[in-house]
């Protein structure tokens, strides 16, 4: 009878595991559970069989790169006996791993000992490690989906019975037309034998260069998650070789206007050479016959037209070569012949072909006329790969925007608020200005907090091509600014409330204000004044009355009551536009609760403006390579946000002065 009770207990556990809020490995409680106790909502649990519980580890991604088609992986579950026999794992190998992927395991999984219980107050555990090598059968911006397949074999260590079952790994759901240069693989539920079951994936080491957004969004930052294009228009910023593959440099697409300046420098070169001369020869061969990465653009007469306007003039500093001589080949399309004047986005062979009127080599009368006939042969090679929504936006510079007519056929053309695109070409900004083109950008500026704080959170860029009708630019330039607060219990209650200050006023109707993590408590187990777990992203919360901050109404924050004495340390960070001057202000400056910045340390005021508000997408680009800025992308659309973890972490030696314990 005593025996049967405690298979009832032990069904009942499982079924506790499995449909309610279920534990990590490490947080599952030794012994036996009460009725009705509740486990955190962290991890779901495998269930083998009624005794065998397993536990999956965090989820991740992995991360290709384009130039890898393979990754070893550690598929890692920690495995607890409940029942009264050992058991024990004979073996474990890859089923399969989906369309475009392969999959092989690579060490030896058998005759793995879980001990039982130990006198009924304790569950054996073991960790079974799985390294699996995945690869990518196709280039990685094709699968949209994989999945592996692990085959486990169980038993009792007696051998008095045997049982198996299949374990699916999955992906997260993407838009089916999704295609990226990194394959984020994770994981979701599924079935298995009528109970709910997941198992995760980990890998091993870190994540440089992947990041987690507010929304939950990964993306990716440094230099490798930028594309390969170059935000400079300028004469003197544009080498003759920009646009050309060459395997000892990284590539760059090149729009109309920016592959028109190498290609006049390429001219200039070309006819100071001398074809009789072999060396030469060798050269100018090499000059008239290459590969180059061009974004989709038109080469049409007003664009010609256009860019021999343009760099004529005096602020645009052309070399005296262009402004007397080739100016003239540029602005006439009889003289200077694209063979094909709409172009898409990829690798192109290029062929540079002349005519002479009269003696070889002879670009230029005496009067300084053009008599030759120069033909431009585009051949295309292959899609950029991997692909990128700025290979399909023909910024062009500022060429053509304040032309009579803008832009026709060719390049990007905008409407609404004006935005820089980049801070210096040739002394100028290249601005957003109000312009017809090929393909039409709504541009907006946002300066409210409320937007850049809560409902953009973080968000300073958003690019979305013209689909149908016109795509969108949306720049946020904001601050962000980490806070650390610091609550304590005084007179039985722990609270801490703020306002935040726009020129010296008050902003009003903020539901919230941030989301707080807490990241240290001086309570055992790092639990908080009401003995819960620190929360993570808590929004907080108006006061309520009988708070220190019930006169005001704007104020913000935490409040517990009817506490014993300890200690709890919140962070969070603030994203402020750079429309004003934003001051966070201690709401109940009479409690044993403080406010941090990195500038101001513990204070009552703390200024939210301090660092880099990025202006223009430029500067955004620059703050990817510096790892303070992380990008997310599909094929329609870009968005750069900032890196919350990199924020957080000037806050790392306030910690280790400022707080003698810690939960991270």
């Amino acid at each position: 009878m005593i025996l049967l009770n405690k298979k009832l207990l032990f069904l009942f556990l499982i079924s506790l595991l499995v449909f309610s809020a279920p534990a990590s490995a490490d947080e599952l409680p030794d012994g036996e559970l009460p009725p009705g106790t509740e486990l955190p909502d962290q991890q779901a649990t495998n269930v083998f069989n009624p005794e065998l519980v397993v536990m999956p580890p965090v989820d991740t991604i992995i991360p290709f790169k384009s130039a890898e088609n393979s990754k070893e992986i550690i598929l890692i579950w920690t495995i607890r006996n409940f029942g009264e026999v050992p058991m024990k794992i004979t073996q474990a190998s890859v089923t399969g791993c989906g369309e475009g992927f392969s999959c092989s395991i690579l060490n030896t999984i058998e005759e793995i000992p879980i001990v039982s219980r130990a006198s009924g107050l304790e569950a054996g555990s073991e960790r079974l490690y799985a390294i699996v090598r995945v690869t990518a059968t196709r280039p990685l911006g094709i699968p949209k989906a994989a999945e592996i397949g692990l085959r486990f074999s169980y038993s009792e260590d007696s051998d008095l019975f045997e049982a198996a079952g299949d374990v699916f790994i999955e992906p997260k759901t993407f838009p089916s037309e999704r295609q990226d240069k990194n394959m984020h693989i994770s994981v979701t539920s599924v079935l298995f034998e009528e109970q709910l079951f997941r198992v995760e994936l980990l890998k091993e080491g870190s994540y440089e260069g992947y990041c987690v957004g507010a929304n939950g969004a990964i993306g990716s930052t440094g230099e490798e998650a930028l594309p390969n294009i170059l935000l400079n228009w300028s004469w003197q910023g544009i080498p003759f070789d920009l646009c050309d593959k060459n395997m000892s440099k990284k590539p760059v697409y090149c729009d109309a206007t920016q592959f028109s300046i190498s290609l006049a420098k390429k001219l200039e070169l070309i006819e100071r050479l001398d074809p009789q001369d072999s060396a030469q020869a060798s050269e100018i061969s090499n000059l008239t016959q290459f590969h180059s990465y061009i974004i989709a653009d038109s080469f049409t007469g007003d664009f010609q037209q256009d860019f021999a306007s343009y760099f004529i003039e005096d602020f645009a500093q052309a070399p005296d070569y262009f402004r007397n001589y080739w100016h003239k080949y540029f602005e006439n399309p009889e003289r200077l012949v694209f063979n094909s004047q709409q172009l898409e986005a990829g690798i192109y062979k290029i062929s540079i072909d002349f005519d002479f009127e009269q003696s070889n080599w002879d670009f230029f009368d005496s009067a300084g006329e053009p008599i030759a006939t120069i033909n431009i042969s585009f051949e295309k090679q292959s899609n950029p790969f991997p692909d990128s929504i700025f290979y399909h936006i023909p910024f062009n510079g500022s060429v053509g925007l304040s032309s009579e007519n803008g832009r026709q056929g060719y390049g990007i053309g905008y409407s609404g608020e004006t935005i820089t695109i980049s801070e210096i070409e040739s002394g100028q900004l290249v601005s957003s200005i109000e312009s017809s083109g090929a393909k039409m950008f709504a541009t907006s500026k946002v300066s409210d907090f409320k937007k850049t704080n809560l409902e953009n959170r973080g968000n300073l860029l958003s690019i979305n091509l013209p689909l149908s009708s016109t795509g969108s630019i949306y720049l946020a330039p904001s601050y962000a600014n980490p806070v650390l607060l610091k609550i304590s219990e005084k007179e039985s209650r722990a609270e801490a409330f703020y306002h935040i200050l726009k020129n010296q006023e008050r902003i009003e109707g903020l539901s919230y204000g941030s989301l707080w993590t807490g990241v240290a408590s001086s309570f055992e187990d790092c639990k908080d004044f009401y003995e819960a777990s620190l929360f993570r992203n808590r929004q907080d919360s108006p006061p309520l009355a009988g708070s220190c901050a019930s006169q005001s109404s704007e104020s913000l924050g935490f409040r517990w009551n009817s506490v014993q004495p300890g200690t709890l340390f919140l962070e969070t960070v603030f994203y402020v536009p750079d429309s004003g001057s934003f001051i966070l202000s201690n709401s109940c400056r009479q409690t044993d609760s403080v406010f941090y910045s990195i500038q101001d340390g513990p204070a009552d005021n703390i200024m939210l403006n301090y660092g880099v508000a990025p202006d223009s997408i430029s500067q955004v680009f620059e703050l990817v390579k510096q790892e303070k800025v992380c990008v997310s992308t599909s094929p329609e659309s870009t968005d750069f946000w900032w890196n919350e973890q990199e924020v957080l972490k000037a806050f790392d030696s306030v910690k280790k002065t400022e707080i003698p314990f810690s939960c991270e």
